[in-house]
């Protein structure tokens, strides 16, 4: 695990370097790699959250992982991907809920693993885990 980790971390660093659509294509295979081990990742979070978290079993990665790509319609920063990995873990809608959950954020210098709920104005309410 720590490989994988070492390496996503790797792979957001350039990608911090070289965020631009060309660059990404031809790392594309090397993302989509890094992206099922981090889908792996999640999948092995929610197994063990739902020993105490009964609402979260039956949810999968694909509910809780963010998209590597932004939306940058109305984003003055043009740059087209987010610089980090990251999954929302919540029983109801997953990454779409609305509720309290957990949260992992891969990224370069900013690494953590916490739990509680993000409102439009910032965290309303936090029980941060800690620091990776």
């Amino acid at each position: 695990m720590k490989g994988l980790i070492r390496d996503i971390l790797t792979f957001l660093r350039e990608l911090q370097e070289n965020n631009d659509r060309e660059w990404f294509a031809g790392q594309k295979p090397r993302y989509q790699k890094l992206k099922e081990g981090f889908d792996e990742l999640v999948d092995r979070l929610i197994a063990q959250t739902a020993v105490w978290d009964e609402e979260v079993k039956n949810l999968k990665a694909k509910d809780c992982v963010y998209r590597i790509y932004r939306d940058i319609r109305f984003s003055p920063d043009k740059r087209p991907y987010k610089d980090h990995f990251a999954a929302y873990i919540c029983g109801w809608r997953g990454r779409n809920s609305g509720r309290c959950g957990y949260y992992i954020h891969l990224q370069p210098g900013c690494c953590m693993l916490g739990g509680g709920l993000l409102s439009g104005t910032g965290f309303v309410e936090t029980d941060q885990a800690g620091y990776l």
